[in-house]
């Protein structure tokens, strides 16, 4: 991502991985199918369908 966003909202049909730095570094989140974190939650990149 070209800069950070804020509160994931997931709306596939698989979990998804957000961590707060680009290039998958930093504090990851993991954001179940259907379901979003906190506004307050930042994030640089994403994973969709992690392992």
């Amino acid at each position: 991502m070209a800069q950070e966003a804020r509160g994931p909202q997931n709306a596939t049909k698989k979990a998804l991985v957000v961590y707060s730095k680009a290039k998958c570094k930093g504090t990851a989140r993991r954001i179940a199918a259907g379901h979003s974190a906190s506004g307050n939650v930042h994030f640089a990149s994403v994973v969709f369908n992690p392992r």
